[in-house]
C-alpha cells in the first residue's frame, strides 16, 4: 500500500528493483494461464501514484511473475503438474502496456504456471521442488529449446507423495487454482484463498543459478 494504490481483493505478484528504465531492457510477464508478454522497460519510466496498466488480462486469469531481460534470454515456464517448456525470448515481440501478449505454454484445463524465469548461457541447472519438499536438480541444458506455444516436456513426475495429486481437485471458482480454501474454515494462523499471485499455493518452483535477470498494473 506504500508503493501503489490497491483495489479491493488485489494483491502483489511480483517486485521489481531498478534504477533506470532503458529501451534495450525488457519487462517480461507471464500468467497462470500461460500468457507471456514482453514490454520495453521504458513504457515503465513514468509511473503515477496509482499505478500505470501493464497488461491485459482475461476474466479468470493473474498474473504471476515479472522478469527484466535483455530481450536475449531463453524463457523458462513450468505448471503445477510438472509439465516445463523452455523456448527463445525472441519469440515473444515487443507489446504496447495494454497489450494481452501471446500464449507462452499451452496448459491444460486443470493446470496452471507456478513459476517463469529466464535462462542466460548453456551452464546451470533447474532446481524443481513440489509443496511437499520433493525436490530434484536438473542440467539446464537437458531443456531442450523448443518453439513458443507448445504444451511442453516433463520437468517432474507428480504424484500424491510430492504434493501433487494430478489436478482432481476441485478448481477455486474465482481464479481457476485447485484447492482454493477461500470459502473453508481455517486454523489460526492460516491465509484463506489460492494464494494466487502472492507465492502461496504455487505446487512447484525452479531456480535457475546461472545470470539470470529478475520485478496488471506496475
Amino acid at each position: 500500500v506504500n508503493f501503489i494504490g490497491m483495489g479491493e481483493g488485489e494483491k502483489m505478484a511480483a517486485l521489481i528493483a531498478t534504477r533506470d528504465f532503458p529501451d534495450d531492457r525488457y519487462l517480461v510477464l507471464a500468467t497462470t494461464r500461460g500468457t507471456v508478454k514482453k514490454t520495453a522497460l521504458s513504457a515503465f519510466s513514468h509511473p503515477r501514484s496509482g499505478g500505470i496498466i501493464a497488461l491485459s488480462i482475461d476474466e479468470g486469469d493473474s498474473l504471476l511473475d515479472a522478469l527484466v531481460t535483455d530481450g536475449q534470454a531463453d524463457l523458462f515456464l513450468a505448471s503445477n503438474q510438472g509439465k516445463a517448456i523452455r523456448f527463445s525470448e525472441s519469440e515473444v515481440r515487443p507489446m504496447g502496456r495494454g497489450a494481452y501478449g501471446v500464449r507462452g505454454m499451452m496448459m491444460r484445463q486443470d493446470d496452471f504456471l507456478v513459476e517463469m524465469d529466464a535462462i542466460l548461457g548453456k551452464e546451470g541447472y533447474i532446481l524443481t521442488v513440489s509443496e511437499r519438499g520433493l525436490g530434484k536438480r536438473t542440467p539446464v541444458e537437458e531443456y531442450r529449446v523448443q518453439g513458443r506455444g507448445g504444451m511442453g516436456i516433463i520437468n517432474i513426475r507428480t504424484s500424491e507423495r510430492g504434493g501433487n495429486d494430478g489436478g482432481e481437485r476441485d478448481l477455486c471458482p474465482r481464479s481457476g487454482h485447485p484447492g482454493c480454501p477461500a470459502d473453508q474454515p481455517r486454523r489460526r494462523g492460516q491465509r484463506g484463498g489460492c494464494g494466487q499471485g502472492s507465492g502461496e499455493g504455487r505446487s512447484l518452483r525452479k531456480i535457475v543459478p546461472n545470470k539470470s535477470t529478475a520485478g496488471s498494473r506496475t
